[in-house]
């Protein structure tokens, strides 16, 4: 089954979860869902605001994950991404897992930040998101120098893999 016809599909499988639509005898949805394993490339952009570690600024750059998508709508997967930090004036990397639901999910990981100044640090990152298919909406908390807000879109598509 193609990526594209489950961000076709996901919003409508979580409206139909949520209906009072009968179930289907094997499951909670009354749709049938995609399943398999997808390596996907893609980029983000947001805002974040910094407390105690600088200005309020702009983040972008690109992320790659490989997920597996289970048949009852449960997916998990590692991630890794680069993002350019205009208030840090630097970079900030994160690798980690990632799990969710159909369209509810939430990755995090330890987090590396780098500025022109030479400064550097390493922390943690939690970031709950909002799946829509090839769209992801997050709020990204994370600790380096201090604690970091960053709310932004995801766009991923798949580059590889089976579904």
């Amino acid at each position: 089954m193609s990526f594209l016809r489950i961000a076709a599909v996901l919003p409508l499988l979580m409206a139909g979860a949520l209906d009072a639509a009968p179930a289907r005898a094997d499951g909670l949805l009354p749709l049938p869902l995609p399943h398999g394993t997808a390596g996907m490339i893609g980029g983000n952009v947001g805002g974040v605001s910094h407390h105690g570690g600088g200005p309020a600024g702009i983040v972008a750059g690109v992320e790659a994950s490989l997920v597996h998508l289970w048949r009852g709508g449960v997916w998990a997967g590692g991630y890794g991404d680069v993002l350019w930090d205009s208030g840090l004036r630097g970079v900030t990397t994160s690798v980690g897992p990632e799990i969710g639901w159909l369209l509810l999910g939430v990755d995090g990981g330890l987090v590396f930040q780098a500025d022109l100044g030479g400064h550097t640090a390493v922390g943690y990152a939690i970031r709950p998101m909002l799946s829509l298919g090839f769209v992801d909406l997050y709020y990204r908390f994370s600790e380096t120098r201090g604690a970091l807000h960053e709310i932004g879109v995801l766009v991923k598509v798949p580059v590889l893999g089976d579904i």
